[in-house]
């Protein structure tokens, strides 16, 4: 009887650990997908605010007469759409990086309840060799 209930003890207890590191996992590819979900938002609204920035600037130089395909307004245009892209590219890489530390922190966290589950079988089997 002794032993009946130190191996349902010892699986309860083995199978709640493998149970939470999965719930872990879970939880941090959902924070990936959170996080690549809040990228494409940036993204969105980056190019909303480049866009506007851009239609002032024709439509101010447009009140003003000047041509806005030459000279220092093209210059200015081109600079922001540069600087847009370069904003965009480093989000971009911030966010698959983090969203990859995330995923692994979440492998890594199954595989420690893993180890933890297998722990406490083989403390279970030395007690139970010890009787």
């Amino acid at each position: 009887m002794q032993y009946v209930l130190l191996a349902a003890g010892t699986y309860l207890t083995a199978r709640s650990q493998v149970n939470a590191s999965k719930a872990q996992e879970i939880q941090y590819k959902e924070q990936a997908k959170d996080e690549q979900s809040n990228a494409r938002d940036r993204e969105i609204e980056r190019k909303r605010r480049l866009v506007s920035a851009l239609s002032s600037q024709a439509a101010a130089a447009g009140q003003m007469g000047v041509d806005q395909t030459v000279g220092s307004r093209k210059a200015i245009s081109m600079e922001d759409v540069r600087q847009g892209g370069y904003d965009s590219q480093t989000d971009s890489a911030r966010t698959n990086r983090r969203a990859l530390l995330l995923r692994k922190a979440g492998r890594d966290a199954r595989t420690a309840g893993n180890l933890q589950a297998a722990g406490t079988i083989i403390n279970a089997a030395d007690t139970a060799r010890k009787y």
